[in-house]
């Protein structure tokens, strides 16, 4: 609560009833400091734990780096309409937040327009930018704000944290965060929470609903005030009414000019406004000295399917006989990518393999590895009309409390177990045979491996053995090869059961994307 450090100041209680609330928080060294400067990405911050928001805006803002703390409030903040970017699309997280542009954004998420005009009498009226007279305006006539006793209202001053605390304590009184709300409240009440009642209810203030009260339940609900919502509310089947009307304060879907897509290939991220996308078929037409240039190439071939994401991440790297190195790896969903670099040009290139299609992006020019790590984030992939997505099949078997996912690319054969033959032809195969064993807890790891090896084929070369982690299982793994074929047999002993897992395919298709598909498989089983 950090108590120690606001009391007795003139917005104590504000701040501790939102410190309660968890709206403000203090600093590390157990401080609170309410008369320290704000900046705007605090204050997005504040507002997005009022809001209770989650969804996260995709486009390209040239000055939000991801490693930074605020990296997801300022998306959040921007997809709820709270902030906006300047003329070049900056946020400027960094910046202390000045007086009109608190104004502004608290305004945006809870204040609707009072349409009354911007008439204002302070002093330095005239020093209210255009863009936030009417916000003041509508403060000064709610009486949220009033000024200052020399008679100015200072909106290009810098705000303090106690001043915010002020000015969200005078918009909302009440938190609904939880619980069912019946009778009568006095003053006004925000709802943010996920299966939130009201019900039998009078509310002699406003009431607010926002981003975060999902699954709310509205039911004979009287408003003196106005209701004020940032959600989708069915309000003709709703038994409520406000006497000050309702005001839909939905955050408004701004178009993303700063988006490339490919329908065709079902890819789309987010671009600096002033970058230039070029395909890598049109060599003769590209410019390599301009600033954010991007080439991308689109490749797909059938054979895609059956080669890992190492071989085509090697084969790109050499493409331009550059020396390339290793930026970042991750994954985009299901699909892997990595980034490399040649800091000698500050080249740089982005690989992705999306079943039997490869997407690489070559970047010149640009102005900071951000650029890149942003349009990652920013990747969506859909259904484009030359895809062929494989889906994501799950089996389960709760006779043997055993449960995965697998791509359609592989057949999954538990005849053994169930009599029933599984026909499916496929490139590659994964066999489950499930035997009752005495018990083997007295064996350590490593005596299971020396045990189980006599289980394997005679008739197969075993090229590798080791122990790993299935679940939270130790597990015994050897890979055979056997006329032209690839084997990797999976051991795993639970209680009196020993499961046995054997993954197979032709050694060239096993060495390529089959690792990949089995190691898929592997990890997201579970023992249920």
């Amino acid at each position: 609560m950090h108590i120690r450090t606001f009391r007795g100041h003139w917005a104590e209680e504000d701040i501790q009833n939102l410190s309660i609330n968890g709206i403000l928080s203090g600093y590390k060294d157990n401080t609170f400091k309410p008369n320290n400067n704000m900046t705007r990405a605090e204050l997005v911050t504040v507002i997005n734990r009022i809001l209770n928001n989650s969804e996260m805006d995709s486009r390209y803002i040239p000055d939000l780096v991801s490693k930074k703390w605020y990296y997801d409030e300022i998306r959040k903040g921007l997809a709820s309409g709270i902030i906006k970017g300047d003329v070049e699309g900056k946020v400027r997280p960094n910046d202390l937040i000045t007086r009109e542009e608190a104004i502004t954004m608290i305004a945006r998420a809870f204040v609707p327009d009072s349409g009354s005009p911007s008439v204002l009498s302070f002093e330095d009226a005239d020093q209210i930018s255009s863009w936030a007279k009417q916000y003041v305006s509508d403060f000064v006539y709610a009486k949220y704000i009033s000024g200052y006793k020399d008679k100015t209202i200072k909106p290009k001053s810098n705000i303090t944290r106690a001043e915010v605390a002020k000015i969200i304590s005078r918009i909302i009184d009440i938190y609904g965060s939880y619980g069912a709300f019946t009778g009568n409240i006095k003053g006004d009440l925000l709802i943010n929470g996920n299966g939130v009642i009201l019900k039998d209810l009078t509310v002699y203030g406003n009431l607010i609903i926002c981003e975060g009260a999902t699954n709310i339940s509205i039911e004979h609900v009287m408003v003196e005030g106005s209701l004020i919502y940032r959600v989708d509310l069915d309000l003709d089947k709703l038994t409520i009414k406000a006497t000050k009307g309702e005001f839909d304060m939905r955050p408004v879907v701004e178009e993303n000019k700063s988006v490339f897509q490919n329908e065709p290939y079902g890819i789309s991220f987010s671009i600096p406004k002033k970058a230039k996308v070029v395909y890598a078929d049109e060599d003769s037409k590209i410019n390599y000295s301009q600033k954010n240039l991007m080439v991308i190439r689109i490749n797909k071939d059938d054979e895609l399917y059956y080669k890992s994401f190492a071989n085509g991440l090697f084969a790109e790297r050499n493409r331009y006989a550059k020396a390339y190195q290793e930026v970042k790896t991750g994954y985009i969903g299901r699909y892997r990518y990595a980034i490399y670099g040649d800091d000698k040009d500050e080249s740089h290139f982005l690989y992705i393999k999306r079943d039997n299609v490869e997407y690489s992006i070559y970047f010149f020019n640009i102005e900071n590895i951000d650029v890149i790590e942003t349009l990652v984030e920013s990747i969506r992939f859909f259904a484009g009309s030359k895809i062929d997505e494989h889906v994501v099949k799950t089996y389960y078997n709760d006779k043997l409390y055993l449960k995965f996912n697998y791509l359609d690319l592989v057949s999954v054969d538990d005849s053994y177990n169930t009599g029933i033959v599984n026909e499916e032809e496929s490139e590659y195969k994964m066999f489950i045979q499930v035997t009752n064993i005495v018990d083997l807890s007295n064996y350590t790891t490593e005596q299971l491996k020396t045990i189980l090896v006599d289980l394997e084929d005679t008739s197969s070369e075993i090229i590798e053995s080791s122990i790993k982690k299935v679940y939270i299982y130790d597990a015994i793994e050897y890979v055979t090869k056997n006329d032209g074929k690839l084997t990797r047999s999976l051991y795993v002993i639970i209680a009196n059961k020993l499961y046995h897992f054997i993954f197979t395919a032709d050694e060239a298709k096993m060495a390529g994307a089959g690792v990949e598909l089995y190691d898929d498989i592997i990890s997201n089983i579970e023992f249920k």
